[in-house]
């Protein structure tokens, strides 16, 4: 939908309570764009709002990023992103917006989200949901891409078709990157704080995936958003009645 304030102001505030916010990250994505988490949140928010006739807001561009710090990442302490979180979702509730849906797809951001809702509920009774479009498709991408590298490169194209963006030059060769197998074991069944020490660590260089999945996974997790949104309408409906 067009978010410019004359269309805002005088059509769709009136017509519609519901609105995706997009939040990224800044970091290293070996030949990709360092926003490239950011490019494919806000990729996933306009496609939601087109699918469900909702309004979607410009990301959030940077969030929390330590493990990638020495990888020319931009990241911001948890209590900043939460309550830049907290501050946007209370000023979309003054304007009238009564489903706000945060969208994020980077890892580092999840716990942080979750602490902004929990602030937003208890503090002010307000419902805001987070989804991360990743958990829609993530059994399919197993079955179409290698690895996570795999997975980010097909859906970075594919958001750069739907935001009309820049596609990146194609990696000039594979390149076997040495893993650490002991950080690899021990983040498989639990937590430990971590740093890469190469950007190749984070994100391998490999043979390019199948593209046209992408676009296909982007249909899937909308069609899985719409109805999302319909329980979040009925969840709201039974804690006000």
């Amino acid at each position: 939908m067009a978010n410019n304030y004359m269309y805002l102001a005088r059509e769709k505030l009136k017509e519609y309570d519901t609105v995706f916010v997009p939040i990224g990250s800044v970091e290293g994505h070996s030949f990709l764009p360092v926003g490239t988490d950011t490019f494919i949140a806000e990729a996933f928010a306009v496609s939601f709002a087109d699918e469900t006739k909702s309004l979607y807001l410009p990301a959030i561009w940077t969030g929390v990023t330590p493990n990638t710090m020495r990888l020319g990442a931009v990241s911001v302490k948890n209590t900043v992103l939460i309550e830049l979180i907290v501050d946007i979702c209370r000023t979309l509730r003054g304007a009238g917006m009564k489903k706000i849906i945060l969208v994020s797809i980077h890892n580092g951001n999840d716990a942080t989200i979750k602490v902004a809702i929990e602030k937003l509920y208890f503090d002010d009774s307000a419902v805001v949901y987070y989804i991360n479009p990743y958990r829609f498709i993530e059994e399919e991408c197993k079955l179409s891409f290698k690895d996570n590298a795999q997975k980010e490169t097909a859906l970075y194209h594919a958001s750069c078709n739907i935001l009309g963006g820049k596609l990146p030059e194609e990696p000039t060769s594979e390149t076997n990157t040495p893993k650490n197998e002991h950080l690899q074991c021990l983040r498989k069944y639990g937590y430990i704080a971590y740093e890469y020490e190469t950007e190749l660590q984070h994100m391998d260089i490999r043979v390019q995936p199948p593209m046209d999945k992408a676009h296909e996974y982007f249909a899937l997790a909308c069609k899985k958003v719409r109805l999302l949104v319909k329980e979040m309408e009925s969840l709201m409906s039974k804690e006000g009645g």
